[in-house]
């Protein structure tokens, strides 16, 4: 279930700088900090259908087709339409890093590399508007491509490209990516890309190590283990040190050991190879726009000559007797018994029946203390605190195993929503979250405790969150809010069911993949719906409340290991550990005024006395069914009657697009286009232009403060954040708000649906009770509007949140690098800075508040809706909530009218060339970070001061040709999408020549990358080039990017082949993401806002742009741009000594 949290994205001096793009990390990790929302509705699955004999069984997804071949190789097809002209092909090998052997750790990974890498194969789907990668974790490695169902022929697939014989702005690119299956090649020229994916996939399992690719590998993965040894990672093994200690995957991270990567040799790699990488070893996955009978067809014919190996693996005989797809590890449950339906085999219950190896399986101590681990440094972003259970994932083939699952998401949903919204009044915490999901990576069902706070309250942190789950477990859940969660399980499976074939291939293949592993059985979303409502209309009280108390036992068992003559051992929580930032040699010191460091022992003490407080069982709050009456709306119309003008669109445009344009009387804009890509599903976003650009006059930092105050607040009207946040979960309402250099942004995700899961057109026998989301959602954006309450407390814990955020960017290498690097560029301009503590502490509550009221206006507001909305349901709201809102006197206008101009201040070095920052940050490991950057164009061409990018192209054009650029290219680099969609084919084309030169050539890192520009409003942006290395080559990394600037300036110029790679990426993406309400409203916002270049075109002309961009075109921007004019370099490293 979704929870509604108001969650900022805050902004930093990181927000000035573009982000980085990273490739897809080899290293999956469990993300603590983010955990990614499960749905029981589509995520049970499994390998074959359950017998008809067995009582209950679940149904198996229809169009599923699953197999083998005789070497041993396993498949799983399945035809899904989402996007229709797509696949994925993923082939599984169940060799991680826990299968290997002491003196092989990080030989999986490595592998993977060199077996991607090294791939011919796999080249010829480059620039086919293709995606591929590949990755390694603890019990596999997957090799993947998505892919176009067809695409024009090129040099890589080894034919000659096609001629083009088609009609319209797009030519072959758009043939090659929409080609239909039954098209064959002879009829448009076009290349099925199926077998040139299933070929790169399967070459893969035949590769032979080479040394030149195996030292450019061994280099890219000695880099990577620095790149992604974050602070954050470091904790991530602390965490999962100490929570598989009792078996291998504590010493096995995928990463490897820096040592061994360093002394292997071909011939071990290659023995690593013959060994894991066979047919027998392995499942392929095929998902998308395919033909089932032709799939299994091309995959006999790809894979069948392959031959199972007849070497095998002594770590894989363990891994034999539980799942080949889960690692060959044992565990110490954290369980009083064994749930129904599970049968452990031998192995997990005696280790030595399989491999006499001690190591497999040491039993944990049986006492709190001893399970407790403290990891201390002083680089620490704060304190946390994560405790964890593991149970055996329990496979859902039954009807009853479908029950506790269900029963199990119901009772986590309500325990998180508690923790919350009602334990966060004035919460000592920053983030806590409770979840329990099953992992295949970990071979086990893993419930998990994290959160994170302040160091000075970190005993009352840990205090009230352990009370809180021990009375959920002893008390359990209210009549009232089961039947409300329920409901809301219904609304979500329902939601899920209208979704049906429109659920993409990646979620698609991703609960395929994760639900084989886990044995459950694979249901397509009318049967799932259909198993969800027979369970819910079963589910009592008692049943849910029993599971509250057997999913929180742990808890419980804090107290009872601490209590003579219990009769029966108590449950602990399978590891404790605790994040102090600071040094294990400050342990007793102040830490904070009136807090020590804490020991373990002071985190035991504090975990004993939590669990023995007695508890009251907590006031149940009242939830609303709507926040606004339809005799309120009445009285609103009546007030000030809704009246708006649509704006007057060419019939071509307007038939296109799609989009509605409205402009209220009170200022406020309106674009909304109906989108049923997400069935029964929507996004608005409230657009409020300003943003940290115009807080000065209120104070340093007052805008990201009073949207951050938002956040922690949220009563409204006449009811407290604790009532409006729970009619936002009841309705899956998800709010972010981001406060930026130039805007502030609410976005609402949410369903069209009620809350019981009818459609929005449906009437309900109630009055009050018919509030859909998309209703709620226009409710709360007029209470934002018109109807927000300022609270004293959530200012407070915003000051404190920005207080940490500034710790946090102080103690990180990427954090300090971007800060120097913006307070250089920008002449510390404190508003592309982060929010310092000493202007935060001249703030209070009325500065922050009249900062954002002086934006928060319906004058300077526009909302942009898409989704799956009736659109006279649409239009009654918007003129109910939205068009009834007050008109508000103008303001005066501000002493500066000129549009906002990036206060870029130019560098300027000894050798004239550009600046050399130089950061150092101690730390007791060694990274570092190398950024080129400079002064760049917004997305819509123009620099500070208003100079279009277009206008030196011309100059340059007339200098070459010695004439005038032609009226028609004139007015196409016009065109309002020129420049962003110019700069982005220019920008995948840098990224493709810095990736071979700094990581292939050159050896010096496992990742770079380039991103051109980034403001909207702002004239001007920032360019930024980033490299992560070692310490000792972080100079030669910035020359490399240098290097590859001046190359191709001088000596290896665009071509036109690289043009075309690029617009198949960007048209490919934009297919991909136009099936996305997200997309389209990042494309809607805007275009009636003063302060953007940018009209309607912007949404019906995307594609005709991106077929029209040239190789002059961008030829003469890369030469406009002028990337290397005294660029200013970064050179960022953290290290024990300077």
């Amino acid at each position: 279930m979704k929870l509604a949290v108001f969650s900022l994205v805050l902004a930093s001096a990181a927000a000035l700088l573009p982000p980085a793009q990273l490739p897809r990390a080899s290293l999956p990790r469990r993300s603590w900090h983010v955990r990614a929302r499960q749905r029981i509705t589509a995520s049970t699955a499994g390998v074959e259908a359950p017998s008809k004999a067995e009582a209950g069984a679940l149904p198996l997804h229809p169009r599923v087709k699953m197999g083998s071949l005789e070497n041993g190789l396993h498949y799983a097809v399945l035809p899904n339409s989402s996007p229709p002209g797509r696949f994925e092909v993923h082939l599984e090998l169940f060799a991680g890093s826990a299968n290997e052997l002491d003196e092989q750790q990080g030989m999986a990974h490595i592998l993977e590399h060199i077996a991607y890498m090294g791939s011919a194969k796999r080249d010829r789907l480059f620039g086919t508007g293709s995606q591929t990668n590949a990755y390694t974790d603890f019990h596999h490695t997957v090799f993947y491509a998505a892919c176009p169902t067809y695409a024009q022929p090129g040099p890589l697939m080894g034919m000659a490209p096609a001629r083009s014989s088609g009609k319209g702005p797009l030519g072959g690119i758009l043939r090659g990516l929409r080609t239909r299956k039954g098209e064959t090649e002879g009829e448009e020229g076009r290349v099925a890309l199926l077998p040139l994916a299933m070929e790169a996939v399967m070459d893969v399992l035949e590769a032979r190590i080479d040394k030149t690719r195996m030292e450019q590998e061994r280099a890219a993965v000695l880099s990577e283990a620095q790149m992604v040894n974050t602070m954050e990672y470091r904790v991530e093994c602390q965490i999962l040190g100490s929570l598989h200690e009792e078996n291998i995957l504590s010493k096995r991270f995928p990463i490897g050991k820096e040592d061994l990567i360093r002394k292997w040799t071909v011939d071990d790699v290659q023995k690593y190879h013959s060994t894991h990488y066979r047919p027998d070893n392995a499942m392929l996955y095929v998902v998308g726009d395919v033909d089932v009978e032709e799939a299994e067809e091309l995959i006999h014919s790809v894979f069948s000559h392959l031959e199972p190996s007849k070497e095998k693996s002594d770590a894989l005989t363990l891994k034999a007797a539980q799942s080949k797809h889960f690692p060959p590890v044992v565990h110490d449950w954290t369980m009083s018994e064994i749930p129904p339906g599970i049968k452990l085999p031998d192995s997990l219950l005696n280790s030595a029946k399989i491999m006499p190896d001690p190591s497999v399986l040491t039993p944990k101590p049986r006492n709190v203390a001893d399970r407790t681990k403290m990891f201390y440094h002083e680089l620490l972003q704060g304190f946390s605190f994560h405790l964890f259970a593991k149970r055996p994932v329990e496979p859902v083939t039954t009807m009853a195993a479908f029950k506790r699952a269900i029963l199990k998401r119901v009772a986590i949903a309500a325990l998180q929503i508690r923790l919350n919204v009602n334990a966060r009044s004035d919460p000592p915490f920053t983030y806590v979250e409770f979840n329990q999901l099953d992992s295949p990576r970990e071979g086990s069902a893993v419930c998990s405790l994290d959160l994170m706070g302040e160091v000075s309250r970190w005993q009352e942190a840990i205090t009230m969150v352990v009370c809180e789950i021990r009375r959920f477990a002893t008390f359990g859940l209210s009549q009232g809010e089961l039947d409300r969660y329920l409901v809301a399980m219904i609304a979500d499976s329902a939601q899920n069911r209208a979704q049906g074939d429109r659920i993409n291939n990646a979620d698609q293949l991703q609960l395929l993949m994760e639900s084989v592993a886990c044995g459950h059985t694979f249901m397509d979303a009318e049967q799932s719906y259909r198993a969800t409502e027979a369970v819910v209309r079963s589910i009592t009280l008692d049943e849910i409340n029993a599971m509250a108390h057997e999913i929180c036992e742990h808890f419980l068992g804090l107290c009872e290991a601490g209590q003579e003559g219990t009769d029966s051992p108590a449950v602990l929580p399978a590891s404790i550990t605790a994040c102090v930032p600071a040094a294990k040699a400050q342990v007793g010191t102040e830490i904070a005024p009136g807090v020590l460091v804490p020991s373990k022992e002071d985190v035991v003490r504090v975990l004993d006395e939590a669990a023995r407080l007695e508890l009251e069982q907590s006031e149940e709050v009242v939830v609303p069914n709507t926040l606004i009456t339809r005799q309120q709306v009445q009285q609103l119309r009546a007030a000030s009657p809704p009246h708006s003008v649509k704006a007057e669109l060419p019939a071509e445009v307007e038939d296109s697009s799609g989009v509605e344009m409205r402009v209220y009387d009170n200022g406020l804009k309106v674009n909304y286009r109906r989108c049923d890509h997400e069935s029964q599903s929507g996004l608005l976003r409230l657009h409020v232009p300003g943003g940290r650009w115009a807080e000065l006059q209120h104070g340093v930092a007052s805008v990201l403060v009073g949207a951050k105050t938002m956040q922690e607040g949220g009563a409204m009207l006449d009811f407290a954040r604790e009532q409006v946040e729970l009619f936002c979960i009841d309705r899956f309402v998800m709010v972010e708000i981001m406060a930026t250099e130039e805007r502030v942004t609410f976005d609402f995700t949410f369903p069209t649906t009620r809350p019981d899961g009818t459609l929005q057109h449906q009437e309900s026998a109630s009055g009050e009770d018919s509030v859909t989301g998309l209703e709620a959602v226009l409710q709360i954006t007029r209470c934002l509007l018109d109807g927000y309450i300022w609270e004293e407390d959530a200012f407070k814990r915003a000051c404190q949140g920005f207080n940490q955020a500034y710790e946090a960017s102080s103690k990180s290498l990427e954090g300090a690098a971007t800060e120097a690097l913006a307070s250089v560029l920008t002449g510390n301009d404190k508003r592309f800075l982060t929010a310092a503590p000493e202007d935060i502490k001249k703030l209070n509550l009325a500065d922050v508040k009249k900062a954002m009221l002086s934006q928060l206006r319906p004058d300077n507001a526009e909302v942009s809706i898409s989704g799956d909305f009736d659109q006279a349901d649409l239009e009654k709201f918007l003129d109910d909530y939205l068009g009834t809102i007050p008109a508000q006197d103008a303001l005066e206008a501000e002493a500066a009218s000129e549009a906002p101009s990036l206060p870029f201040v130019q560098q300027e070095g000894e050798d004239g060339k550009g600046e050399t920052i130089e950061v150092y940050l101690p730390d007791s490991e060694e990274r570092a970070i190398a950024h080129v950057a400079g002064l760049a164009p917004n997305k819509w061409g123009y620099l500070p001061g208003g100079e279009k990018i277009t206008a030196r192209m011309a100059e340059l054009y007339k200098k070459q040709e010695k004439r005038d650029v032609d009226p028609v290219t004139l007015q196409r680099w016009s065109h309002p999408l020129f420049c962003s969609t110019a700069l982005a084919i220019l920008q995948e084309c840098i990224n493709r020549r810095l990736f071979a030169n700094v990581r292939e050539t050159r050896r010096l890192t496992y990742d770079a990358n380039v991103v051109l520009t980034n403001f909207d409003a702002i004239q001007g942006s920032i360019f930024l080039f980033s490299v992560t290395c070692s310490p000792d080559k972080v100079k030669a990394a910035r020359d490399a990017v240098l290097e590859t600037l001046n190359i191709m300036s001088e000596y290896y110029p665009l071509s036109d082949d690289n043009i075309q790679s690029g617009k198949r990426i960007i048209l490919s993406r934009h297919f991909q993401e136009g099936r996305t309400n997200k997309y389209w409203v990042e494309l809607m916002t805007g275009i009636q806002s003063a302060g953007v270049p940018k009209d309607v075109r912007c949404v019906t002309d995307v594609e005709e742009m991106i077929s029209s961009v040239t190789l002059r075109d961008v030829k003469l921007l890369f030469e406009a741009l002028r990337l290397t004019d005294r660029p200013v370099s970064v050179l960022a490293v953290s290290s024990p000594q300077k």
